[in-house]
């Protein structure tokens, strides 16, 4: 049997050189037939030089004693001494999943330029936390203590699809994978990735403004606040807000429009919008602060929040599943006007009483009253006479309704003659304050006058 061995333009001598002139090397037959009733043949061809990834051609032909020759057969083939390589695309590396969603391991094989490619992708799936194998699904059990493989379906990309169920909540894996490409070279050391599984959803409560009660905001609700759980070994990632006017628009701060000009046109979008805040920790307590509110936000209109938590499994509660914070925006001052003393004189003064008014709900109004001359000469009255480096007091409080009268009793403040600076200022129950205070100047006459 003759032989020769070709690779491109050149042939083998068979001992390592290569030329351009055809070489025919001899082959020794064995004179054993074999089960098919032909010869065995062989050649050592351990001398010839392969190069890994090349591609090679082996022409054969044999005689007889006669000589007879036969026709040239050829075989085309790859060296291939180059091991594969893999890669793990799903899961992902400190991955977390819900069980539900990871329905499929994935990744990747790549050979060399000339490579085989692989032909055989080997898995072993370790459940960390109960020290088990999965064996997968036609064996009982399924996770066994001892080490068990399993097989991906071999390609350039790779796959091995997996029921949910395999999966227990709260359990850590470690998933290995390991390519053999088509000559039998096997992957050295394959790649390895530890993932989480975590089905559990995280929980979160919205604290300012007070969750699920209506009531009236200010301007400082500007500032919004809650906290957020998840269960271990679940991490948080987020909390997502949806802030919602009574035109059903969403509130969207991202808006370049809003960011560079915020009205209540620019920084509001009918189409659904959400404030993400991230990244948070667990357990969280988180704070949003809406800049430019009473640009952004109109007075005497509804509003509505919620809240939901996200974790890194992406398990995130539903925004229909959460009670919301409806509010009426209220940044208008609300007004107070003093009825009694009238500006001048009067020898009777036992109570101060005025009326204050609001566009929502008043709250209370508090009183500054001075003495300009007398024994308490440039004192204050804040439930008795001093200084009056705070000399604003509660003179009413608890009212309520759009418009309420008060009243302050004064028969300890003003006891002796003299004159009096009397000025009130109204809160709502917003938290707004009056902005233009209500004054009077009183001179208080007790007793007849010579």
């Amino acid at each position: 049997v003759h032989l020769y061995i070709q690779e491109g333009s050149n042939y083998s001598d068979g001992s390592g050189a290569w030329s351009g002139t055809l070489t025919w090397l001899v082959a020794f037959a064995t004179n054993t037939a074999n089960p098919a009733g032909l010869t065995n043949w062989s050649y050592g061809a351990s001398a010839v030089g392969w190069q890994s990834d090349h591609s090679y051609t082996i022409g054969v032909q044999a005689d007889d004693k006669s000589p007879n020759w036969s026709g040239v057969t050829t075989l085309t083939f790859t060296y291939d001494t180059t091991a594969p390589t893999s890669n793990i695309s799903t899961p992902t590396a400190a991955g977390y999943y819900n069980a539900a969603n990871l329905t499929s391991l994935t990744g990747t094989t790549s050979a060399d330029v000339n490579g085989t490619g692989a032909s055989q992708v080997l898995l072993t799936l370790k459940d960390t936390t109960a020290n088990k194998y999965y064996a997968g699904p036609g064996h009982t059990p399924a996770w066994q203590s001892g080490l068990a493989t399993i097989l991906a379906t071999p390609a350039a990309s790779w796959s091995y699809a997996i029921d949910p169920s395999t999966w227990t909540d709260g359990d850590a894996y470690t998933l290995s994978a390991q390519a053999t490409d088509q000559a039998g070279n096997p992957e050295a050391a394959g790649p390895s990735v530890n993932f989480t599984i975590d089905s559990t959803f995280p929980t979160s409560t919205l604290t300012a403004p007070v969750y699920n009660i209506a009531t009236l905001q200010g301007p400082s609700f500007a500032a919004i606040s809650g906290s957020a759980n998840d269960t271990s070994p679940g991490v948080l990632q987020e909390v997502d807000l949806q802030i919602t006017r009574d035109d059903s628009y969403f509130y969207d701060p991202t808006a370049a429009a809003c960011q560079t000009t915020p009205s209540a046109v620019n920084c509001w979008n009918a189409a659904t919008k959400t404030v993400v805040i991230s990244p948070i920790s667990t357990p969280a307590t988180w704070n949003y602060s809406i800049t430019n509110i009473n640009a952004a936000f109109e007075n005497n209109r509804t509003y509505t929040i919620k809240a939901v938590a996200k974790d890194k499994a992406n398990n995130a509660e539903a925004f229909g599943s959460k009670a919301a914070t409806t509010f009426v925006y209220d940044n208008g001052s609300p007004a107070s006007f003093i009825t009694n003393p009238v500006a001048g004189s009067t020898n009777s003064l036992s109570n101060i009483t005025g009326t204050t008014t609001d566009n929502q709900k008043v709250s209370s109004v508090s009183l500054y009253l001075k003495s300009t001359d007398g024994g308490h000469a440039n004192q204050c009255w804040t439930g008795s006479w001093g200084s009056c480096a705070a000399p604003w007091f509660t003179a009413a409080s608890g009212l309520s309704g759009v418009s309420a009268g008060w009243s302050y009793n004064t028969t300890s403040a003003i006891t002796t003659s003299g004159h009096f600076v009397l000025m009130s200022s109204a809160t709502d129950s917003a938290g707004n304050t009056q902005t233009a205070i209500s004054s009077r100047s009183e001179e208080r006459r007790v007793g007849k006058e010579c």
